[in-house]
């Protein structure tokens, strides 16, 4: 009966984790998403694509400040490892040169102040969902993303496209307070990053590697195809984002759950049912109202419809990932992204050339096919080699 009630107590904790965790992602996702696609319906294709061209280069500077990253500090949280202020600090240093190096190369403070932001609202929301304080998460991500739109159309109407920048970086103050208050509850010690080396110097290896992925293509575009094409790729974006929603939430709510050893088979189950009706309503149903609201992104139509098969590619990859990360096979994850990287790279340089968005929508569906392809495989050795030792 114990066990029961236990399993039974399980079920509603991992219910309620998810509802908080959707609630948040969902409602902060759609203000957002809402929020993207209001701007891109006021400015030209090439404005659109300038400020996101700025905030891929506030992405790069930000991945590399990530040696706290939120997969190290949410599987280590959960651990109880209590790491997080050193963690914490190392980032803090890295940001603080990064910032430095974007505003001196491209002399424009506000990605600078954008990365700064993103450091501290990553650190807090990564401790949060490590600790399993799943309504506290719903609430930062919705403080955060309701600052973003109020403080976004203000800047916008007030100083232009580039004040949505210093908007975004704002918005992350509520986070502050957490953030040094992870300082006074437990010490700096170096020790302990010796003692977790291993795992948090694969997974920034990891975080570089997925950083680069979803910023690099950004910069490769404009010297290449100009900011128009980054525009409609920007928005293509965006909507595969809002598709992605409740897969990530998925993602958020099992990573601590397989750091500490409960697989929730049915649940990535049903996130893969659901994946597959998203990419259905991407490929068939998106295309038929981007026109309506977006007169000026037409190009971006084809973009979608193709973008949207990696949906169900992105989700498998998702589950994969929390498998390895709460195993603490990062390595495993290092070469999946690289290879992802590689082909991204290779993609919009040879398709993207040739074809244009199109070209560069292929390769965005290739390179997910390749790194869902590979854990598959991985997991699948993995697996055989824990039957055979079972087996003796």
């Amino acid at each position: 009966m114990n066990f029961d009630k236990n399993r039974l107590k399980d079920k509603i904790f991992g219910l309620k984790g998810v509802a908080s965790i959707g609630f948040g992602d969902i409602v902060g996702s759609g203000i957002t998403a809402i929020f993207w696609f209001y701007i891109a319906s006021l400015v030209e294709t090439e404005q659109y694509g300038e400020i996101h061209y700025l905030l891929g280069i506030a992405g790069i500077a930000f991945t590399v400040s990530q040696i706290g990253n939120p997969h190290v500090i949410t599987v280590l949280t959960a651990k109880k490892a209590e790491i997080n202020p050193t963690l914490y600090l190392l980032s803090l240093i890295i940001a603080s040169i990064s910032v430095i190096v974007v505003f001196v190369l491209i002399l424009r403070p506000e990605p600078s102040f954008v990365v700064l932001g993103y450091i501290i609202g990553a650190l807090v929301l990564a401790e949060l969902l490590g600790r399993n304080l799943y309504k506290l998460y719903a609430k930062y991500v919705l403080s955060q993303k309701i600052l973003t739109v109020i403080l976004g159309l203000m800047f916008f109407h007030l100083i232009g496209i580039e004040g949505i920048l210093y908007a975004i970086a704002l918005s992350h103050l509520p986070f502050v307070g957490r953030f040094i208050q992870e300082f006074r509850h437990t010490k700096i010690d170096f020790k302990k990053i010796k003692n977790n080396l291993n795992f948090i110097s694969n997974n920034y290896i990891l975080v570089l590697a997925d950083g680069f992925r979803n910023n690099l293509d950004k910069l490769i575009i404009v010297p290449l195809l100009g900011f128009s094409v980054l525009g409609n790729y920007s928005i293509s974006l965006q909507v595969i984002t809002v598709l992605m929603i409740f897969s990530n939430i998925i993602f958020k709510f099992i990573l601590p759950q397989d750091a500490q050893g409960n697989p929730n088979k049915k649940l990535k189950l049903v996130t893969i049912f659901f994946a597959v009706g998203f990419s259905l309503i991407g490929i068939f149903i998106l295309p038929l109202i981007v026109p309506i609201f977006f007169p000026k992104y037409i190009e971006a139509i084809d973009a979608i419809r193709i973008m949207s098969i990696a949906v169900i590619s992105s989700t498998i990859s998702l589950l994969f990932w929390s498998k390895f990360l709460g195993m603490e096979k990062s390595n495993v994850l290092v070469i999946s992204r690289t290879l992802m990287v590689i082909t991204m790279i290779t993609g919009v340089l040879t398709l993207g050339q040739f074809y244009g968005i199109i070209g560069i929508a292929i390769t965005f569906v290739i390179s997910s096919i390749v790194e869902a392809v590979f854990l598959f495989i991985i997991n699948r050795k993995i697996m055989g080699v824990k039957a055979n030792e079972s087996r003796k």
